[in-house]
């Protein structure tokens, strides 16, 4: 059940009718009097709330709302015609979950009516968890493996039934205190260590699914995803040609490129006239929509490496090769520059002075702004083991959560799926709009980029440096499968690693981790100076290649 409490007629019947058509019950009143009298019979799931009522006004109503303390979780709406900054702010203040200055579109209304109903829901804790072999049932209090029996004391059950509720994800020795030992302060962080030792033995050999992440915490691996790694990586598995006609068919949609470009310009409401953006489509995929894209919005676009031969994608241009793009925008025609990478997936930019803007300042950029729009659940921005410190620090000073993932777009977006956030990403330019499509998109990143150059009359320049950047060192080392998991059970390279840290203090950070997807051990140490990040670097992939010779 929704309440509305409204005063005018006529929106107070088109948010009634809108709501009613997407299968929502509701109730609707013009004054506090009979939503009082229907409060004391029934409470509703949701109330949305005029501020300029009749008799007692809105935020009067809010604040009794809020302390009857058997509805102070109870989602509120605030939907006023007062649009000033200090009205928004009083009524967040007050207590209210959103707040929507009038007129609004009803798409707009119905997503956050969804949002304050999706934050309010109740977590659902299933009774039955599993991970490949291991299966946990907790109604019955029992955990087996291979449909064998486990005996695990109460914090080992806890303890598994928390990873085993967040399958994938780092869980922190913090997490693990609070949850498993709750007020118990005398437990130290090395308890948590001797039952993850415990808990592997007893699940026999189900125990290696729980992997250990140096200095943070444990998750549970994807082991499948490991055996594939393994098979290519170790194997000589034969290539089988195949012939085209054995594969199907194809056809040209010729208007494909049209109506892609026509959806992904219907995410900018706001025009791009007079904004000026230089387009470098790496000879790839954005070759057939990009003209089209800025043209639908208005914006004066410079097509660059628009003529693919077949072998040139990627050749010196794209996201990975921007320094060109830095020298074009030194003539100052230009507001900004934006390269896509060859499937047009990921999206770079440079600033009106030059600068490389990457994915983490990007992503910093749209959070920022869709918290202020409204439109940033949870106020989380996920992101990677490899963003960068600086979008950490910047994420802490603007009220933005941020959420840390494996390297890798399907783990983002995993986590995204999860707890139902909006953007994600990764350094390299591959950021996820989940509002609008499941996976990334550079020419999306792109055009939403410039709506927020034009939508707050800020040049890049301005917006990206609100987020520190701090230098970052990245080597590889050749490794193979066995020398990667030799590397976490070395006590020399442990206490290299530890020597290291010392000297980087709290002004950086250190992660080494294994390449998913090649035979490498990637080594990253990030912080202020740029000549010891340099040395600490070589140092760590020195250690890593005598280790594994």
């Amino acid at each position: 059940m929704i309440y509305i409490v409204e005063d005018d007629d006529a929106i107070r019947e088109l948010e009634q009718y809108a709501l009613q058509s997407n299968g929502y019950e509701v109730a609707s009143f013009a004054s506090s009097e009979p939503f009082w009298q229907a409060m004391r019979t029934e409470a509703p799931e949701l109330v949305i709330l005029d501020v300029m009522l009749p008799g007692e006004d809105g935020f009067s109503i809010l604040k009794k709302l809020r302390n009857t303390p058997s509805l102070h979780r109870l989602p509120i709406i605030m939907v006023t015609a007062k649009s000033s900054e200090l009205d928004t702010v009083r009524g967040l203040d007050c207590g209210a979950d959103d707040y929507i200055s009038k007129p609004f579109g009803i798409m707009e209304f119905l997503s956050r009516v969804r949002a304050s109903l999706r934050r309010a829901a109740p977590e659902e804790r299933p009774n039955v968890l599993s991970f490949h072999e291991i299966l946990l049932d907790n109604a019955r209090h029992s955990v087996t493996v291979n449909n064998q029996p486990v005996e695990l004391t109460y914090k080992e059950y806890s303890l598994l039934r928390l990873l085993l509720e967040n399958t994938n994800l780092v869980v922190t020795r913090e997490t693990i205190l609070q949850v498993v030992w709750g007020t118990d302060i005398s437990v130290e962080s090395r308890t948590v260590d001797m039952h993850i030792r415990t808990l592997r033995k007893k699940l026999g050999d189900a125990g290696r699914y729980i992997c250990t992440i140096r200095k943070v915490g444990y998750k549970l691996t994807d082991d499948e995803e490991d055996e594939i790694e393994r098979m290519l990586l170790d194997r000589d598995i034969p290539m089988i040609p195949v012939e085209p006609e054995e594969i199907g068919t194809c056809r040209e949609d010729r208007e494909a490129a049209v109506q892609y470009a026509g959806y992904l310009a219907s995410t900018v409401p706001e025009r791009l006239e007079g904004m000026r953006v230089l387009v470098d489509c790496s000879n790839g995929a954005a070759v057939r929509t990009a003209e089209e894209l800025f043209s639908l919005l208005g914006a004066e676009a410079t097509i660059l490496c628009d003529a693919p031969d077949g072998t040139n994608i990627n050749r010196e241009c794209g996201s990975t090769h921007v320094e060109h793009l830095a020298s074009l925008m030194a003539e100052g025609k230009y507001d900004l520059a934006v390269a896509f990478d060859g499937d047009a997936d990921r999206c770079l930019a440079v600033d009106e002075k030059g600068h490389v803007v990457n994915g983490d300042q990007m992503i910093a950029i749209f959070a920022r702004q869709m918290k202020a729009e409204g439109r940033l659940p949870g106020d989380a921005a996920v992101v990677t083991v490899m963003s960068s410190f600086g979008f950490f620090r910047f994420a802490k000073e603007n009220g933005i959560h941020a959420e840390t993932t494996k390297v890798g777009d399907r783990y983002v977006l995993e986590n995204m799926r999860k707890n139902g956030y909006n953007i994600g990403g990764e350094q390299s330019g591959h950021i996820i709009f989940r509002e609008y499509m499941p996976t990334g998109d550079g020419e999306l990143s792109a055009i939403q980029l410039m709506r927020v150059m034009k939508k707050t009359g800020e040049p890049l320049s301005v917006l990206a440096g609100r987020m520190p950047v701090t230098p970052q060192v990245l080597l590889n080392v050749a490794a193979d499968r066995d020398m990667k998991e030799a590397l976490h059970e070395s006590p020399e390279m442990e206490a290299l690693i530890e020597e290291c840290e010392e000297r980087l203090g709290d002004t950086g950070r250190i992660l080494i981790r294994a390449s998913g997807t090649e035979p490498l051990i990637r080594v990253m140490v990030e912080g202020e100076d740029a000549a010891l990040i340099r040395e600490l670097a070589e140092r760590l992939a020195a250690g890593c290649e005598k280790l594994l010779k």
